[in-house]
């Protein structure tokens, strides 16, 4: 194929998930400081009152980045109105939300679960209120990338400030709380401030909210796949089992993280595309190649590393983290190979077929949560997410060939896979180092590798250019 629609996507994946990758980098570097200060028990009661929090983020949210509404995009009192009014809305529900959830911590949980999540929850009016959906409808990712960052600073600030100890565990929302608010007020001070609310209208609140709903509903079921697991080993085992997943799960939330920010970029690529079949084909088997070249390296060195990389980053107390982290590796990675297909489907205006990856996803993981975590605790869990995300690839793969796509790149695959076994085996003989070194090592022989078995090549002028 062309090289062009390939480099803009990697010119587009690099400039707009920059932003949002430093910030998750800040906030890992931040959730392995509390789970090193508060201890596992405290760190899984926390983790614990993130994952149920994420839900009511979804539905206060109204995945608005992704609903698209074009009202907001002129400038001018129109845009504005209608900006407020959502917000309002938004902030409506919030305080709903924050009740429900005052209930929930009051008559449901445990007395520390209950206080933590009642504390989360103050934070869903500043999610409410975060105008970031304008920004990316207009265009602007990086002011609200860098919004993203900075919120994610402040949050650590306040966490590096209070909480020193074990006993500073109900501090920890407060860095959450300040977080958001840094987000939401930095939005909304960049498109007006305060003259955003003066008017508010109703019927285009409830037309909007209707049409954010399909999208809230098939995020709500990704979230089940995503984190139940983590939810009932709470309720199904202990905090300290919820504390040692929640550990090997920042691990993989930091490489999902990079995943996403290629698979939103990859969308609006094939999306053009879409009338072109044949450069369609060629970028999709481009794009699945790439996606590839990124996944080997992290899942098998992943492996390779896992113990020491569990000791390093969250202390030696999280050893038992290594185990599930494993098979949460290789469960990532198809997570991420699936991201491609999915792209596929959604570009071929064959959104609906999607939530179908979510709801059997979402039915196979209760079950065999239910099953696996009473008998087998945070192995079982991992089991679980494993099986489930090999089940929610086989479907995309199918969707993504019912609209004509053919999987044509497996013939370049052995390259970047003779390349990641290069790469083994060097790690094997080094995974005692320090990971300060073993794992810069593995990556210079995978890229060596790269280079030797002609996945990255040299163009003239000496450029390096990837080539599937």
């Amino acid at each position: 194929m062309s090289a062009a629609p390939l480099a803009q996507l990697g010119r587009g994946f690099l400039t707009l998930g920059a932003g949002e990758v430093a910030a998750r980098v800040v906030a890992f570097l931040a959730a392995a400081y509390i789970s090193q200060t508060v201890g596992p028990a405290n760190f899984g009661i926390i983790s614990f009152a993130l994952a149920a929090m994420l839900y009511a983020q979804r539905v206060v949210g109204w995945e608005m980045d992704a609903v698209g509404v074009v009202e907001v995009v002129p400038e001018g009192a129109d845009a504005d109105r209608a900006i407020g009014t959502i917000l309002l809305f938004r902030a409506l529900i919030a305080g709903v939300a924050m009740c429900a959830a005052a209930i929930v911590a009051v008559w449901v949980l445990p007395e520390t679960d209950g206080r933590i999540f009642i504390r989360y929850a103050i934070g869903l009016l500043f999610v409410a209120l975060n105008a970031r959906f304008v920004y990316l409808m207009r265009h602007r990712a990086g002011p609200a990338a860098l919004s993203r960052l900075l919120a994610e600073v402040a949050a650590a600030a306040v966490i590096l400030l209070l909480v020193r100890g074990t006993d500073d565990v109900g501090k920890v929302p407060l860095g959450f709380i300040v977080g958001e608010g840094t987000a939401a007020i930095l939005m909304i001070a960049g498109l007006g401030g305060w003259r955003l609310f003066r008017s508010f209208d109703r019927a285009f609140a409830v037309r909007t909210a209707r049409q954010a709903m399909p999208l809230v509903l098939s995020s709500l079921l990704g979230l089940v796949v995503f984190n139940l697991d983590l939810i009932m080993l709470r309720f199904m085992r202990d905090a300290e089992s919820a504390g040692y997943y929640a550990a090997a799960y920042a691990l993989i939330g930091l490489i999902m993280n990079l995943g996403i920010a290629f698979y939103l970029n990859l969308i609006p690529g094939l999306s053009r595309l879409r009338e072109d079949r044949v450069a369609f084909q060629a970028l999709y088997g481009s794009a699945s190649t790439l996606n590839l070249v990124f996944v080997l390296p992290v899942v098998v060195g992943g492996i390779l590393l896992a113990e020491p990389l569990i000791r390093t980053v969250f202390g030696p107390r999280y050893a038992p983290s290594a185990g599930p982290l494993v098979p949460l590796l290789v469960s990532a990675g198809l997570t991420l190979m699936r991201f491609v297909p999915q792209a596929c489907v959604i570009a071929s205006d064959r959104r609906h077929e999607v939530l179908w990856v979510n709801v059997i996803g979402a039915i196979i993981s209760v079950s065999l949560n239910i099953i696996l975590i009473p008998r087998f605790g945070i192995m079982g869990a991992a089991a679980s997410t494993l099986s489930t995300d090999a089940v929610r690839l086989a479907i995309a793969l199918v969707l993504a060939h019912r609209t004509g796509t053919r999987n044509g790149y497996a013939r370049h695959l052995w390259r970047p896979v003779a390349a990641a076994a290069g790469m083994a085996i060097v790690v094997w003989f080094v995974r005692d180092w320090p990971v300060w070194y073993s794992v810069p090592l593995g990556a210079i022989v995978y890229g060596a590798g790269l280079l030797a078995f002609g996945v990255v090549r040299r163009a003239p002028g000496g450029r390096l250019t990837f080539v599937a």
